[in-house]
């Protein structure tokens, strides 16, 4: 039985029953020596790893019920995408932990934070950079496309909501979203190498 059969298999039985503790099993047992493998590539430290691992199972375990499997894309490759998104969102959150608690012991000692309006210059430098850069890509895509993209991500709508808003399939709003935010990410990663 070829491997993409049984992932499909796979995911079909979990799309069935939510609750199938030996599909969960292997799936876990298939995906995850493979994706704590990518949060180290990404230098996230052991416990990280582990954690943002067990984080990328409880989004999959919201998002399975809507996943379609497309036979012509790689599942390993949607899950990657998937990884990168939680290690993204993993190390922004431990930076704004780390901000806001400079903050706090900032208040508490009445010691103002080092570097403190050097930080602010920075930021709103990076929001010109990500302005400009979302400006470039609303250009290239379809209005469906970046619409997709801006509910998802600038507004509280799920991507059901957005879905029945633009008349789409739910999928059709997630990889939409997936494309123009690695679109705006390429176009800031040029921004910073000019």
């Amino acid at each position: 039985m070829s491997t993409a059969f049984n992932c499909r298999s796979l995911l079909h039985r979990l799309k069935r029953n939510i609750q199938d503790q030996d599909a969960w099993n292997e799936f876990v047992s298939r995906y995850r020596a493979s994706i704590f493998r990518w949060c180290l590539d990404r230098n996230l430290g052991e416990a990280d790893a582990q954690d943002v691992t067990q984080e990328i199972f409880i989004r999959l375990i919201r998002s399975i019920q809507t996943f379609e499997y497309d036979p012509q894309k790689s599942f390993p490759a949607w899950l990657r995408r998937i990884t990168e998104n939680a290690i993204i969102d993993f190390v922004r959150s431990r930076t704004r932990k780390l901000y806001y608690q400079t903050l706090c012991i900032s208040a508490l000692t009445n010691e103002p934070v080092a570097g403190d309006s050097h930080s602010e210059l920075a930021d709103q430098f990076d929001l010109e950079k990500l302005e400009a850069a979302k400006i470039r890509i609303q250009k290239r895509v379809t209005k469906r496309r970046w619409l997709s993209w801006d509910l998802m991500t600038q507004t509280s709508m799920t991507g059901k909501q957005v879905a029945q808003h633009l008349g789409v399939s739910e999928a059709t709003v997630h990889a939409n979203k997936n494309q123009v935010q690695n679109l705006i990410r390429s176009e800031l990663r040029l921004m910073v190498e000019c």
